[in-house]
C-alpha cells in the first residue's frame, strides 16, 4: 500500500520517497526531516472491502456469477480510491497545507464516505436484492419473528 500510494503521488510531485511503511513527502522530503506519514494496516481500506464482501457474498438469491462480478469491480475501485486518499493526505501534510488530524480525520474520511455512498448506490443498481434486504430491516419491528412469538406465548400464560 505504501509503495502504491507513493507511486501515485510521484505522478504529480517528485518530492517523495518511502521506506517500508513510512513516507517522506513535500517539505519533509526536501528537508530530510521525520516521515510525513506512516501507512498502517488500517490505511489499506480493508474494512471497506470486507464490508462489501460481507454484504454481497451471503445473498443466496443472487447468482454467484453476479456476486463475484460486482466484487471484482468493487475491490479494485476501493483500492484505487484509497490510494488517492493516502496520496492526498500525504500531500496536504507534507506541504504543511494542514495537519495530519485535519487531513486524515476530516478531509480523508469525508472523501471516503462520499465514495462509499456512491459505490453503495452502484451496487444497489446492479444487485437490487441487497437494497431490498437492507430496507427490510427497517420493517423488522412489524414482523413476527421467533422472539416476538416467544414473548406472545409467555404473555398468554
Amino acid at each position: 500500500m505504501t509503495r502504491h500510494s507513493a507511486l501515485l503521488y510521484s505522478l504529480f510531485d517528485g518530492n517523495i520517497r518511502f521506506d517500508d511503511n513510512l513516507i517522506w513527502a513535500g517539505y519533509d522530503y526536501i528537508n530530510g526531516s521525520s516521515p510525513t506519514a506512516e501507512i498502517i494496516f488500517a490505511c489499506t481500506a480493508i474494512q471497506s472491502m470486507l464490508l462489501f464482501v460481507g454484504l454481497i457474498l451471503p445473498l443466496r438469491e443472487v447468482s454467484i456469477k453476479r456476486r463475484l462480478l460486482i466484487l471484482s469491480f468493487l475491490i479494485p475501485v476501493i483500492y484505487f480510491l484509497n490510494l488517492i486518499r493516502n496520496a492526498s493526505v500525504v500531500y496536504l501534510v507534507g506541504y504543511r497545507i494542514t495537519d495530519m488530524n485535519v487531513a486524515h480525520n476530516y478531509i480523508g474520511k469525508t472523501g471516503s464516505l462520499i465514495a462509499l455512498v456512491f459505490l453503495v448506490m452502484v451496487v444497489f443498481k446492479y444487485i437490487p436484492e441487497l437494497y431490498d434486504k437492507i430496507i427490510c430491516t427497517l420493517n423488522l419491528y412489524k414482523e413476527e419473528g421467533f422472539v416476538e412469538r416467544c414473548v406472545k406465548r409467555l404473555l398468554r400464560r
